[in-house]
Order: structure tokens, then sequence, then C-alpha cells
């Protein structure tokens, strides 16, 4: 049985931490509070053809710790007017949400396309926009509209290491969440391998409110893996109404003994302050895409500050078959000083394949103080933090620093990403932010286009004029 000693994560850091050195930085700066976040979900709404009215739900979510002010919901310059939003201001307790009700009525024939403009208290983000777009339905025509009415459940199928010559199959529920019937059409995503086929192959129809099975195979033809998606399209008009991803590895025999535990997903609290005993809870999701049920360990471990602070192994199993993914959750840790904390999953199963996930607490301490001369500290640090290569689409890297000090001074900020230990990217821009500025300034680096698969470090530093270590890591999981 091969092990999966937890060095990865250790080494990571420690290829940041000698960046660290070579920069002559020390110890972990206090972080400020955090205050209101704001997050929309999603950031943008198709109403798809609509004949008379639709309303759709957009979440928006307080993520942070002090209430947050939703003070206006207006449209956007140039916005059709058959645009709508309620409520138009909210209050919203740290860490809840409320649901944002968009409507579109269209009056004549055509597209109309526009944004909602979403102001609130967010010191860094004061304003976010939501993109919303409809058309109206022409007489006669039939369909159910916007991908908002559809879902599936689950949204990807992995088959994990099937026989050459043998078929494997897996389904996916179709929901129809709409108040119409939906006729729908299952097509093959672009370059998704010719080894997976679906059933049915010709349209069908989904009532509202109720269900469909769409049934996948995988029958490879060859050693190695094959991915790709299918698109459940609407009949009508060829919208794309909902994607399915799909996932296997052909092999030329399979060890009946063999145990293949897959790491679905890591989760761990993104936020925590110290001297207020705030709990990090870590949690283990694992799938079981082999043939044996059995457990095996799964270690995580927490580096802070490149020391080990955290480890503890536990056994982990899933029952083969289970369509689901079971949980396991770990102790909880209580952090005792500031600084990132770099969280490692990993399991020591049978396969061959690497089960490793990564996830990153911000760990701050509410009381700061002003520094004489220039004090840049990073107040939050975002990034894409899921990405499908198949999309082509770049992650986004985003930097809200705010000056403890008294002087008004640029200094250089540095990114550097790291997959499997190897650098990706590196970029430096400078940054600043006003002694008097009650927020934080946001500064954008350049969006990066992954090329492969694989967990991306991100670390950034900034090089100003105090002692302590202005640093921040985040994560990016690239899915083919």
């Amino acid at each position: 049985m091969k092990t999966h000693p937890p060095t990865i994560g250790l080494s990571l850091v420690s290829i940041a931490t000698t960046w660290l050195v070579a920069s002559t930085l020390a110890s972990v700066a206090p972080a400020s509070a955090q205050g209101p976040e704001i997050e929309i979900s999603p950031r943008s709404v198709n109403f798809g053809k609509v004949d008379g009215s639709r309303t759709r739900k957009v979440k928006i979510r307080n993520r942070g710790d002090a209430d947050l002010q939703v003070t206006q919901v207006a449209t956007c310059l140039g916005t059709s007017p058959e645009f709508s939003a309620s409520p138009p201001t909210a209050t919203i307790q740290a860490r809840k949400h409320i649901d944002l009700r968009v409507t579109y009525s269209p009056i004549d024939e055509g597209s109309d396309t526009g944004c909602l403009d979403i102001s609130s208290n967010d010191l860094d983000e004061p304003t976010l926009s939501l993109t919303v777009s409809g058309s109206r339905k022409e007489s006669g025509q039939g369909g159910g509209g916007g991908g908002a009415n559809l879902s599936l459940k689950p949204d990807s199928l992995r088959f994990g290491d099937v026989e050459i010559g043998t078929i494997a199959e897996l389904n996916t529920q179709v929901h129809n969440q709409s108040g119409s019937t939906i006729e729908a059409v299952v097509n093959n995503c672009t370059d998704t391998s010719a080894e997976f086929d679906f059933s049915p192959l010709t349209a069908f129809s989904v009532g509202p409110g109720q269900r469909a099975t769409i049934l996948v195979t995988y029958e490879p033809i060859d050693p190695g893996t094959d991915t790709g998606c299918l698109e459940v399209r609407d009949a009508q008009n060829s919208a794309v109404l909902a994607e399915l991803d799909v996932r296997g590895t052909g092999v030329e025999e399979i060890d009946e003994e063999g145990v293949d535990l897959d790491i679905r997903k890591f989760k761990v609290k993104k936020e925590a302050k110290i001297g207020q005993d705030q709990s990090i809870r870590v949690q283990l999701w694992v799938h079981n895409p082999g043939v044996t049920n059995d457990s095996r360990p799964a270690t995580v471990v927490g580096i802070q500050n490149t020391e080990i602070v955290y480890e503890h192994t536990l056994d982990v199993s899933d029952r083969p078959g289970n369509e689901g993914i079971t949980k396991t959750r770990f102790p909880d840790y209580v952090p005792t000083e500031a600084g990132d904390i770099l969280w490692e999953a990993t399991i020591a199963d049978d396969d061959t394949d690497e089960d490793l996930a990564l996830a990153v607490t911000r760990v701050s301490d509410p009381s700061s103080t002003v520094t004489n001369g220039l004090d840049l500290d990073i107040r939050r640090f975002r990034v894409t933090s899921d990405i499908k290569l198949a999309e082509s689409k770049a992650v986004r890297l985003k930097l809200f620093v705010i000056n403890r000090g008294t002087i008004d001074e640029e200094a250089p900020a540095v990114l550097v990403g790291f997959r499997d230990g190897v650098e990706v990217h590196t970029e430096t821009i400078d940054v600043s932010d006003s002694p008097d500025n009650s927020g934080a300034t946001r500064f954008d680096f350049t969006p990066f286009q992954p090329d492969e698969p694989g967990e991306i470090l991100w670390v950034v530093v900034i090089d100003d004029e105090d002692t302590d270590v202005d640093e921040a890591l985040a994560v990016t999981g690239v899915r083919p």
C-alpha cells in the first residue's frame, strides 16, 4: 500500500518562505477587522425567452462579521426598463443572506440586456453589478426558458477506473424547477471523449416540478483518463440549460482487492480571529469509485508561518456504488496567532493517483494600532477558487490593502503561483492606500490562464517599511 506523507503542502510553504527571507521580511502582521462583505450569486441571470413576466431569485450573502446594509438596487445606465428588482434596500446580518427577486417583463419583441448595480456598505466593493438578459417569446414558441429553470443532481459523474472493453453506467436526475414544461435534448460538449455515451438520444419532456433521468455510459478503449461533458439544451432554441461533467479512466485490469477513495470536497473555515476562541471546523468528503468497501487513513495538516500547527489522521471510507459522498469531520482547531493557515488533506489508499486537496484559513488579530511610517497590510486576497479548463476561463486575482501607517507611499506587492511545488506565475505591482482611508484599496493582478489541471497555491507579499510579514495565501482548484 502506498503512503502519502504530509510533505507536499510543507514544500509549497517552504518555497514561499524562501522568497520571504530573500525579501528581508519577518513575523506576521496583525490583520484588520473584516466588517461586512457582500457576495451575490449568481452574477448573471439569463431569463431566456419570456411570454409575460418571469422572476428569478439572486442570493445576496454577507460573508463578513458585521451587518451589511444594502443601500440601493438600481438599473445601470442603458439597461432596459423591462428589468426590475426588489427589495431595493435591506439589512443582512453577519453570515446570513436574503433573496433578491429580479423580474423581467418584456413589452416588445427582441433581446434586452443590461445590469443592476447593488450598492452596500462593503468598503472593499461598495458596488457590485448583476448582468441581466432575456428576450420576448414570439407567439407559437414553446420551451422552458433559461438555465435557471433546470438543474442536474449530481452535476458531475466520476466513473473511476473501468476495465478496457467493459461498460460502466451512472445516471443523473434532471429537475425542472420552472412553472412550464421544458423540451430538452442532450448533446456532447466539444472535445468530449467518444468513449462516453448517453440516453435518451432524442428530445424529451420534463413537466413543471418533475424529474427525468439521463443514463451515461463509459466504455474505455485504451488506457488513460477520459474527460468531457454533456450539454442539456432547450430543444426549441438550443439554449444550454445545464452541463454535466464526466470523467473516467481506462485500465487494463482492476485489482479487486484495491481501495480507491477520492477527495470530492475539503472544507475549512475561511476566516477566524484570535483571542475570541473561534474554532476552525475541518471537514473532508470522499467518494469511492472502486469496488472494495474498506477504510484508509486520511491526514490533514495545517501549516501557519512555516510551522505545522495541526496534524490529525482518521480512517475514511465510502460504500462502492454510492452516488453521493461521505463526510468525515476532523477535530476543530483554535488558532492562537495571526497568519494564514495552509491546510492539506491527503488519503493513503491503494490506487496510483494523488488524493490531495488544499484550503486556506485567514487568521486575523482584531487589535490593530497605528504604525509610524509606511505600513501597508493585506486586508483581503481573493482568487477564483474553482475553474474548469474546458471553459477556457482565467483565474482572477484581487488584492485589497489598508494603510495602518502614517505615510502615503507605494510598496511592491509580489504574487507567485505554485502548482505541484513548481512556479507557474509571478507578477509584481505597486500598491498604496491613503492613511486616512477608512476602507481598503483594491488592486487587480493580471488574470492567469491555467493550461493543466491541479491545485494552484497563490502567495502574495507586500514589502513595505515595517518589520512585520504582509503575506496572504489562496488556492485555485483547476478541473479538467
